[in-house]
Order: C-alpha cells, then structure tokens, then sequence
C-alpha cells in the first residue's frame, strides 16, 4: 500500500486531521508510525467502543505500530469510577474484551500492544 492509500484509509470517516500535510508526511517518511488511543477503565465496554476499534484497525491496516493505553489511575481519579480493589480485574477484562472486538473485526493485530497507564 502507497503512502497516498494509507492516508485514504486513515482519512476515511474523521472529522479533522490537524495537519493532512504532516500526517502524509510521515505516511512517506515512515513505514511503520506509531499511534494510540488512551482508554479509561471506569465501567462496561458497550457497542459504542467498536467505533474507535474500527479507527485503531484503519491505522493497523495503513501500517501503523499501535498502542492502546489502559488508563487505570485515570479511571480511579475520575470520580473514584473504579476502586483500587477493582483495577487489576478491569484492566484484564478490558484487554480481553477489546481484543474480541478487534479480532471480530478481522483485523491483524500482530502490531497492536496495550499497555497499563500504572505502568508509567
């Protein structure tokens, strides 16, 4: 896939991209970019989470080495949503649950990696 088919594919079904010139930029200059998405633990994943999975499998798809960060700390500081007591058994079930997703989408997650926000 040429830069430019990358770009289509990332483009597809955003709102904006600030700036396309340095994002094709990086799309001729890079094989394999990085990108990644931050997703606070603080309840039940719903079908709603398949729109952003879609977009990470669009990036996956272009080339790009993709890292979802489980934001664990986040979800606890955010109104206490999520216990301490709670955090280590979210982060493995929204693991679980958004690989499922991904894999149901057909997409190859051979460059895809998660990581806990706790971890930092």
């Amino acid at each position: 896939m040429d830069a430019e088919q990358r770009f289509s594919l990332i483009r597809r079904n955003t709102q904006e991209i600030i700036t396309e010139q340095e994002l094709k930029q990086l799309l001729e200059q890079k094989k394999h970019p990085k990108g990644y998405i931050g997703l606070a633990t603080t309840g039940k994943i719903h079908i709603g989470y398949f729109i952003p999975m879609i977009k990470v499998g669009d990036f996956l798809n272009a080339g790009f080495k993709f890292t979802i960060l489980l934001a664990d700390i986040h979800a606890h500081l955010d109104d206490q949503k999520a216990p301490f007591n709670l955090l280590d058994h979210r982060v493995k079930y929204y693991k679980e649950v958004i690989s499922a997703m991904i894999s149901a989408l057909g997409i190859d997650t051979k460059n895809l990696e998660f990581k806990r926000g706790s971890d930092f």
